[in-house]
């Protein structure tokens, strides 16, 4: 599942942000907020893993920290599945 989870982030991220990565692989842990996320970018992340992964965030768990990468953020999501 933890394989799972991080390609189908990677996939999301990628999908959502576009740019350069639309074709290719994000690598998971390269930092997302300042190279591919900004303030619109990560509104429109947030509701797609939710919709996709058919889970709320809560205040609590939109951090910067949790942004942070794709492993980060897959992390997030397993304890949030």
């Amino acid at each position: 599942m933890a394989d799972e989870t991080i390609e189908k982030v990677r996939k999301i991220v990628a999908r959502t942000v576009g740019g350069e990565y639309k074709d290719k692989p994000i690598p998971e842990d390269m930092r997302l907020i300042g190279n591919v996320l900004d303030s619109m970018a990560v509104n429109n992340l947030i509701v797609a893993l939710e919709e996709s992964f058919g889970i709320v965030f809560e205040d609590e768990d939109l951090s910067a920290e949790a942004f942070e990468t794709v492993s980060s953020l897959a992390d997030l999501i397993k304890k949030k599945v």
